[in-house]
C-alpha cells in the first residue's frame, strides 16, 4: 500500500526501502514493479550476515529472506540494490538528478596516480569495466598533453594539470565511442587550482549527454570546486570509491529497468496450442 501511494505522490522523486523480511512476496514485488516504472526505487536489506539474521529474528520475530533471492527479485522488479545506508542516499541523489547511462564502461581521468588506482580497484570489485579508449582518442590526448602522461587507463594528466588540461581531456574522453561515463578525480597539489579545474570539466561536460561524476579530494581547498559542480548539476563525491559505486548503481539501474520491461518467454513452443 505504501509503495502504491509513493508511486503516485507528485512530491516523491525516489523511493528508498529498508527491508528486513518480506512476508507477502507476491504483493511486494507487484507493488515494487509498478512503482519502479514511474520513479527510481533503491533498496537496502538488513540481515545479510549470520549476526544480522539473528538480530532480525529477535527484532521482528521473523527470519530474513535469502539474500540471493532478494537480490534477483529487486533486479527483476527494476529497482537497485545497495549495501549500506550511505549508498542508499547517495544513489537516490544521483538517480533523482536525472542522470542516466547507456552502458557500463567507465573512463577515469585523474591528476594523481593513487586516486586513479583506488578507483580502478573499486571498479574491479563491482565488475564495472573500464572503457577501452580508442586509438584516435589516445592520439588526441597525446597531442594535447605532456609527453609523460599515463598513456593508459586510468588517464593520468599529471599533478600540475590546469583547468585547460582538464577541459581538453574531459572533452576527448566524452567524445570517445567506447566511453559510457566519466569519473574525474582531482588531488590538490602545489600548482592546482581546484575551482578553475572544476570549471574546465563543467565546460566540457556541457556539450555531452554522457554522465560525468567527480571527486575533488580534500575539504577546504576543494570546497569551491565542489560548489561549482553542485551548481552545474554534476554529482560530486568525497572519495573515489563512492563515485565508482554511484556509477555502478547507475549502470545497474539501466540494466534492471530493461529487465522490468521484458516479457518472459513462453513456457514451451507449444504453450499456445496447449491452451
Amino acid at each position: 500500500e505504501v509503495l502504491a501511494f509513493l508511486a503516485l505522490d507528485p512530491l516523491t522523486k525516489s523511493i528508498l526501502l529498508y527491508i528486513e523480511s518480506v512476508s507477502d512476496a507476491r504483493a511486494f514485488l507487484s507493488g515494487l514493479r509498478a512503482a519502479a516504472r514511474l520513479k527510481p526505487g533503491i533498496g537496502v536489506k538488513a540481515g545479510r550476515s549470520e549476526q544480522g539474521h539473528r538480530a532480525v529474528l529477535s527484532h521482528i520475530g521473523a527470519t530474513a529472506g535469502g539474500d540471493l533471492i532478494f537480490d534477483a527479485a529487486l533486479q527483476r522488479a527494476g529497482a537497485v540494490r545497495v549495501m549500506s545506508v550511505s549508498q542508499l542516499f547517495a544513489t537516490a541523489q544521483t538517480l533523482a538528478s536525472g542522470i542516466r547511462v547507456e552502458g557500463s564502461r567507465l573512463a577515469i581521468l585523474t591528476n594523481g596516480g593513487g586516486p586513479g588506482v583506488i578507483a580502478a580497484d573499486r571498479a574491479a570489485d563491482l565488475r564495472v569495466p573500464l572503457a577501452d579508449i580508442t586509438t584516435q582518442s589516445l592520439e588526441k590526448l597525446s597531442a594535447a598533453l605532456p609527453d609523460h602522461w599515463s598513456h593508459a587507463s586510468p588517464i593520468g594528466i599529471l599533478g600540475e594539470a590546469c583547468s585547460e588540461r582538464y577541459r581538453i581531456a574531459t572533452e576527448i574522453l566524452l567524445a570517445d565511442e567506447n566511453v559510457d561515463g566519466l569519473l574525474v578525480l582531482l588531488s590538490p597539489q602545489g600548482m592546482t587550482d581546484p575551482g578553475a579545474c572544476a570549471q574546465g570539466v563543467i565546460t566540457a561536460a556541457s556539450s555531452s549527454r554522457k554522465p560525468v561524476l567527480t571527486c575533488w579530494l580534500g575539504e577546504n581547498l576543494v570546497h569551491e570546486g565542489r560548489r561549482h559542480f553542485t551548481a552545474a548539476g554534476i554529482p560530486s563525491f568525497n572519495s573515489p570509491e563512492a563515485a565508482v559505486e554511484a556509477f555502478g548503481h547507475l549502470a545497474a539501474y539501466r540494466r534492471n529497468q530493461k529487465a522490468l520491461l521484458q516479457a518472459p518467454p513462453p513456457l514451451s513452443r507449444n504453450s499456445r496450442a496447449d491452451l
